[in-house]
């Protein structure tokens, strides 16, 4: 199976959930590790929608983060097409919000950091956001760790 976790810029939470679910960085989260984890806060606005392969886990799924920018449902349905188009099935992927529940620090810290280029205190406000958000980003990636091969619902 191929699972994205997708967010809005693909430089935080959806990063730091796909890390955790490979097991790249270690829970509780902390805000050190998060900010020297290689590709956190690395996204530019020109990579939105390009799914970045993270790794394989131990089941053999790979591992992607994406971001979505303005347009989520048109990224979602871009990727979902595009692997029909490659002849991967409905059942071998899973695209997962990695931006629920997150608290508002991690927005406003990837508005101060991409949008404004304040990238130093974006980051710095962010890494604490995906500290304070921590336990709902585990309990994301551990209902995706847990999902049969027929179980797709995430509520």
């Amino acid at each position: 199976m191929k699972i994205f976790y997708y967010c809005y810029g693909g430089a935080h939470s959806s990063v730091i959930a796909a890390a955790l679910h490979l097991e790249k960085i270690s829970y509780p989260l902390n805000y050190q590790e998060i900010l020297d984890f290689p590709y956190f806060d690395g996204n530019n606005p020109k990579g939105k929608g390009l799914p970045i392969f993270l790794g394989k886990d131990i089941k053999g799924n790979e591992i992607y983060f994406v971001g979505y920018g303005k347009n989520k449902e048109m990224i979602v349905k871009l990727l979902k097409s595009f692997l029909k188009i490659h002849g991967i099935k409905d059942e071998e992927y899973l695209f997962v919000n990695a931006l629920e529940r997150i608290d508002w620090r991690v927005k406003l810290g990837g508005f101060l950091s991409k949008a404004l280029n304040f990238k130093k205190i974006g980051s710095r406000f962010t890494a604490l956001g995906i500290v304070l958000s921590g336990p709902q980003i585990k309990k994301t990636v551990e209902k995706v760790k847990n999902l049969s091969d027929h179980e797709l619902n995430l509520d």
